[in-house]
């Protein structure tokens, strides 16, 4: 087992990990994170969520005061500061081969692609279930 003293920095999972299905804050999670700040760990919060959705739920969760400004979103493409609000990303489709992937898919299936913090639908079908299962 590692001793906490050897560690600098922990890195957590958003979902299902500090937070429930309802975005409520799980049972010990508070006192854990603030245990591990009087420790001086550098906290980082990582998540498949994307900016978006990170930047609707940050100011729901008073404890993220206790972690680094820069999140990792989408899995980890993506670097967020919630201070500056700058968003970096780390990959992205070339322009080229996103339309040859849109293109090939066209009325075969329904998508939403995210590339460079941009949506591409495949329909107004797939663009409102984005909207109201992953975005909303």
């Amino acid at each position: 087992m590692i001793e906490l003293s050897a560690c600098r920095v922990a890195v957590f999972d958003l979902d299902g990990t500090l937070i429930d299905a309802n975005n409520k804050v799980l049972d010990g999670i508070l006192e854990g994170i603030e245990h591990l700040h009087s420790k001086k760990l550098k906290l980082y919060l990582a998540s498949g969520r994307n900016v978006h959705s990170m930047r609707t739920i940050i100011p729901q969760l008073d404890f993220l005061q206790h972690f680094e400004p820069v999140i990792i979103c989408n899995d980890g493409n993506v670097l967020y500061n919630q201070q500056t609000h700058e968003v970096k990303i780390i990959n992205s489709i070339n322009d080229s081969i996103l339309k040859a992937i849109l293109a090939e898919l066209d009325g075969k299936a329904d998508f939403v692609i995210e590339n460079n913090s941009r949506f591409y639908a495949s329909s107004k079908g797939a663009a409102t279930k984005l909207f109201f299962i992953y975005i909303n």
